[in-house]
């Protein structure tokens, strides 16, 4: 259901503007010095669904540019706030207002 829930992120980030990475956006693992890895936040999580979003490579002078910019900020909080709704809603749930 995690995979789920990232694919909804991915999908509410689109809605919102947020440009996604060409690479897979949604993986199970990564390859952190030559071995397969899940970062710690996820791999230890209690939680039924966890995803881990990154928005913004500082490192990276477009992505700081836009996360300066009070829109881009927006954009990004209403994709994650769509996702969840979106996932709410799956879940035969009430969305949030």
């Amino acid at each position: 259901s995690s995979a789920h829930f990232a694919g909804l992120v991915v999908e509410g980030l689109r809605r919102s503007g947020v440009g996604i990475s060409p690479r897979k956006p949604v993986r199970g693992f990564y390859y952190r010095k030559g071995e397969r890895t899940l970062p710690a936040v996820l791999r230890y999580s209690r939680v039924p669904n966890s995803v881990l979003v990154e928005v913004a490579n500082l490192n990276n002078a477009r992505d700081r540019r836009a996360m300066l910019r009070e829109g881009s900020r927006r954009d990004v909080a209403q994709g994650i706030a769509t996702a969840v709704n979106l996932y709410r809603n799956s879940q035969n749930t009430v969305a949030m207002e």
